[in-house]
């Protein structure tokens, strides 16, 4: 059976608001108070639920990574990243996979946007017309697609290209050959 936030209380000899606010808001709790509370509740094996915290807090420390196209080379990177910064953050990822499908990504989007602080739409399908109306449910962070009034995240495609000419110009220039 799962240890719940009574059992930490009753064993800290504290009451269950005072574990809420150590792991809700630690600042406001004696530190002598909150050091005993976090060690038995380490001890006890007690993890916050996240769910329940969301209904007073209002956030879930969730996020939503939709990409068009999880098997395109272009994404497990990103996904990677997204994931890694997110945990730094104390965030979890749910990433989902619209098969290049507006009307599912769409769908996903209306889906997620209970379950998550924020978006992450990658290169998405569906039409500026729709991601405005959707963007009223849940925050959005637009990647690989620019959209006026949106936080947007492009790659520098052309001085990447430049790069690369560069790169194999030296080649030729230093006489390589296949």
């Amino acid at each position: 059976m799962a240890v719940t936030i009574r059992d930490v209380a009753r064993a800290s000899g504290v009451h269950v608001s005072t574990v809420s606010r150590t792991f809700s808001a630690p600042h406001l709790v004696n530190a002598e108070t909150r050091t005993r509370v976090l060690a038995v509740a380490e001890g006890l094996g007690y993890r916050p639920n996240r769910a329940a915290r969301a209904l007073t807090t209002g956030r879930t420390h969730n996020l939503g990574l939709i990409v068009a196209d999880i098997a395109n080379p272009f994404f497990p990177p990103l996904i990677k990243a997204a994931q890694a910064q997110a945990r730094e953050r104390d965030y979890h990822v749910f990433v989902a996979d619209t098969d290049e499908d507006p009307l599912l990504e769409q769908e996903l989007i209306e889906t997620l946007c209970k379950q998550v602080d924020g978006v992450l739409l990658c290169s998405p399908r569906l039409s500026n017309r729709v991601i405005e109306r959707l963007r009223a449910q849940v925050p959005f962070v637009v990647v690989n697609r620019r959209l006026k009034g949106l936080t947007t995240v492009l790659m520098d495609v052309g001085q990447g290209a430049g790069v690369a000419v560069e790169h194999v110009a030296g080649w030729v220039i230093a006489g390589w050959r296949c």
